[in-house]
């Protein structure tokens, strides 16, 4: 079975714009749940957390936008 680790520690980072992360976490989230359920199951943990990452990139993308408008 797929065990996912305890805690994911970045090695490095590149500055890129909210909306591109947000696009680049999803593919990533689909890929992962596809990993995920050919190997029979697995935790969802990791999945739950990145979509709330993703979710919380969107949200801040808006939030920006509506500032530059105000």
């Amino acid at each position: 079975p797929l065990v996912p680790p305890m805690r994911i520690q970045p090695t490095a980072s590149t500055p890129m714009p909210a909306a591109k992360a947000a696009k680049t976490l999803d593919a990533f989230i689909t890929a992962f749940g596809e990993r995920s359920q050919a190997a029979e199951g697995g935790s969802t943990a990791v999945t739950v957390q990145l979509q709330k990452l993703k979710d919380a990139l969107i949200e801040e993308r808006e939030h920006v936008q509506n500032a530059k408008c105000a």
